[in-house]
């Protein structure tokens, strides 16, 4: 196994770890913001924080880190694949022009294909992840809060009481 390999995977490691790590403080910040709104009275005490940890944490910059991590987990997978289909592609059309020596495998015309090849195609997973980051993107705390709170309450209107 290649010591870069290693490196590459002890990297995504720590950075998890990183992640892991946000994401506790994100919601010992959570529970921090809600009880001093409680004190100061700016809401209710009676409110779910469930709720509010949840639209905490789904409107925090941790969405930022999980997107970057998994963009780089799909570079990683998708790189050597693209690079591989290029150069099957490549040696299809090196036979079917007759072998030219300008096509041979290592001539800059082949090195310089490959290279834009494989930018090509980090640049369409870098465009998918933020095509998709900025879709799905959350308002302001305070729209996403009032959204969910109303989304849990008619959930509850609208599940029938049980009776036993």
């Amino acid at each position: 196994m290649s010591p870069y390999f290693v490196l590459l995977i002890l990297g995504l490691l720590v950075w998890v770890g990183f992640l892991v790590l946000q994401y506790r403080k994100i919601k010992e910040e959570a529970r921090a913001v809600f009880d001093a709104s409680v004190r100061r009275n700016e809401i209710s005490a009676s409110e779910d924080y469930s709720i509010f940890e949840r639209v905490y944490l789904k409107t925090s910059d941790l969405r930022v880190g999980v997107y970057r991590i998994t963009a780089l987990i799909a570079a990683i997978i998708s790189l050597p694949i693209s690079i591989s289909v290029v150069g099957f592609i490549w040696a299809r059309f090196y036979y079917l022009l007759d072998r030219p020596a300008w096509m041979t495998e290592g001539e800059l015309v082949h090195s310089f294909f490959l290279a834009v090849s494989g930018m090509l195609g980090l640049v369409g997973v870098a465009a998918i992840f933020a095509r998709r980051y900025h879709e799905f993107r959350p308002g302001r705390f305070e729209d996403e809060w009032e959204a969910e709170k109303s989304n849990s309450v008619d959930k509850t209107d609208a599940e029938p009481a049980k009776t036993h």
